[in-house]
Formats: structure tokens, C-alpha cells, sequence
């Protein structure tokens, strides 16, 4: 199975470590929640904050293909609280 490999950025910081999921569609659904859930800062400055894809992962072949440069998916400032 190929799965995307994703890096939230802090514009204020830095990116995060990575994390997995199916697609970009889940993927962009975990960010959103995961702003509209918090009650710290991805909550109350949610426009800092940004999901990319970093690259992809195969499960079967154990092998990381990083994007030439990350692909942005969602952005903070356009999830509806």
C-alpha cells in the first residue's frame, strides 16, 4: 500500500514530524478537525498553521519517496470553525 506522508508547518516555527494517512482527502480531514478540536494554539491561530505532502510512503517495499518540494493541501485560515 502507498501511503502519503504529511508535515504540518508552524509559519511562526517550523515543519512538524510526519505523520501517515491513505490520501490527501483524509489526510486534509484530520488537519481540520484536529483545529476545530484543539483548544491551543492550532485553535486560536489556526492561520499559522499549513499541511503538506511531503512525499509517499510504500508499506510493501518499505521505501520513502520524498516530493521534490512540498506539495501544500490545506491551509488554517480556510477551515470554518
Amino acid at each position: 500500500m502507498i501511503l502519503g506522508v504529511y508535515s504540518m508547518r508552524d509559519l511562526k516555527a517550523e515543519f512538524t514530524a510526519p505523520t501517515f494517512s491513505m490520501n490527501d482527502a483524509v489526510a486534509l480531514r484530520s488537519f481540520e478537525a484536529a483545529i476545530v478540536q484543539a483548544h491551543g494554539e492550532l485553535f486560536t491561530h489556526k492561520e499559522d498553521f499549513q499541511l503538506f505532502r511531503i512525499g509517499s510512503f510504500d508499506t510493501e517495499a518499505g521505501v520513502l519517496f520524498p516530493e521534490k518540494l512540498p506539495v501544500l493541501i490545506g491551509d488554517g485560515k480556510d477551515v470554518v470553525l
